[in-house]
């Protein structure tokens, strides 16, 4: 019997011991994976770290196919600065031996039929420079991160701008004049697999407005590398 007793006693200071080293022990966060927020934690020591993703934002604005083609017309951002300038009628096609830019932009058929590549290129240039941003931006604690290394909040604010000024040259593409109410183009503020419906013209430009104010504080007192 006073074996029995001592054996109860014994199991009950273990279970006890146990018990008191689980919460000293036990690690809560998966380390399988980094959580957004430690990440962010992360680059905020070492920016440099996300700073090749910023860059290759840049490094898309001059690169050939950069809008899913492999046209000679797709060459990053100067090829819809060209395009925007025929559309708008501030340039004007004086010759066109092989047809570039004749039928689609200058004869604006494009803008009648979206079956013309001239559309996918535009949409896949500026959604691509859209997730780059997006990416970034999710290593750093999102949209409304608040990073304390300098390098780091510079890259926050190059990536809202990015993201911005893509959503401006997406609205002068694919949206009428403007009215607030009006259904524009899919408004993608966070990294998402999901395909969304289209958000209206106030929306976006709400997002576009915010993202360059927030900019104009992060870049604050930066200098270019370049």
């Amino acid at each position: 019997m006073k074996k029995n007793v001592l054996k109860l006693i014994g199991l009950g200071v273990l279970m006890f011991g146990l018990q008191s080293c689980e919460n000293d022990f036990l690690n809560t966060q998966p380390t399988e994976f980094l959580s957004e927020s430690e990440l962010s934690d992360v680059v905020d020591l070492n920016p440099a770290l996300v700073q090749g993703t910023v860059d290759g934002i840049y490094t898309q604005m001059f690169t050939s196919g950069s809008g899913g083609t492999t046209g000679h017309d797709d060459f990053g951002q100067k090829a819809y600065d060209v395009f925007s300038d025929m559309l708008c009628s501030d340039m004007a096609l004086s010759g066109s031996v092989y047809g570039w830019y004749r039928a689609s932009i200058t004869e604006m058929q494009a803008t009648q039929d979206f079956t013309f590549g001239d559309n996918f290129q535009t949409w896949s240039y500026y959604y691509g420079q859209i997730l780059n941003a997006n990416l970034a931006m999710s290593n750093l604690g999102g949209q409304d991160g608040d990073p304390e290394n300098p390098e780091a909040r510079a890259l926050l604010g190059q990536a809202l701008a990015s993201r911005a000024h893509s959503y401006f040259m997406l609205l002068q593409l694919y949206a009428d004049d403007y009215n607030a109410d009006a259904p524009a183009v899919p408004l993608y503020d966070v990294l998402t697999a999901e395909t969304l419906p289209k958000a209206t013209q106030g929306e976006i430009y709400t997002v576009i407005e915010a993202g360059l104010n927030r900019a104009i504080e992060l870049l604050e007192g930066y200098n270019r590398r370049f």
